[in-house]
């Protein structure tokens, strides 16, 4: 995925931006992050500088990776991918992706084809979210579809989704949490599923909570 942003997104940032603006050629950075924990919390780190997995009670949403064998998931800054197509120069800070609605992280499973997530995480409530959140999934699925190789890539992935995460989304108790590492997936709480055309014709299912489920 990460040559793919680096090439194929490219395309896609130099294709929208404005006229006034020469095509993109600097080198593009993708940060990435590995973990085949089994249960652990992410964090966006635009704000927050240090890692994206944090241990399991001090981030904005919680995963609870596999039953027994965790998958090998990386996670890519998408965010912090889309930021850096800017420019400061003569008094002028140029934006090659300017009204490009971006949310925090995109995750997927390595070793094999069966998760692809896109996740926004919030530290604000949900019910001042809900509408800039949906937006920027839909804006990240959009994107993504503008390139024909990268839409063919994610096609492969077996569950694709879009997740918001924020204060007031449905979230594990503290007995939940404590009976979840016996039994995990018998005790957790249901997402909260976002109605969208955009996401169900790309094969996405789309939800509110702060508790990622992968089995």
């Amino acid at each position: 995925m990460e040559s793919l942003l680096k090439t194929e997104g490219v395309k896609i940032i130099n294709n929208h931006r404005a006229g006034n603006l020469p095509e993109w050629n600097i080198p593009v950075i993708i940060q990435t992050e590995d973990t085949d924990k089994s249960v652990f919390d992410v964090v966006d780190t635009k704000d927050d500088i240090g890692t994206i997995v944090r241990a399991h009670g001090t981030g904005e949403a919680t995963y609870y990776n596999g039953y027994g064998m965790p998958y090998h998931l990386r996670f890519i800054k998408y965010e912090e991918f889309l930021n850096q197509f800017r420019f400061f120069c003569n008094g002028v800070n140029s934006d090659w992706a300017k009204d490009i609605a971006r949310p925090d992280l995109i995750c997927y499973t390595i070793d094999e084809k069966k998760y692809f997530i896109i996740h926004e995480v919030s530290k604000g409530e949900i019910s001042s979210k809900r509408k800039k959140a949906r937006k920027q999934l839909m804006n990240c699925v959009q994107f993504l579809n503008k390139s024909n190789i990268i839409s063919e890539w994610i096609s492969h992935f077996e569950k694709r989704l879009c997740i918001v995460s924020a204060h007031g989304c449905v979230e594990a108790t503290p007995n939940q949490m404590a009976d979840a590492f016996n039994n995990i997936y018998n005790f957790l709480p249901e997402p909260i599923p976002i109605k969208c055309t955009t996401f169900e014709r790309n094969n996405y299912c789309a939800y509110e909570t702060k508790v990622v489920k992968l089995q």
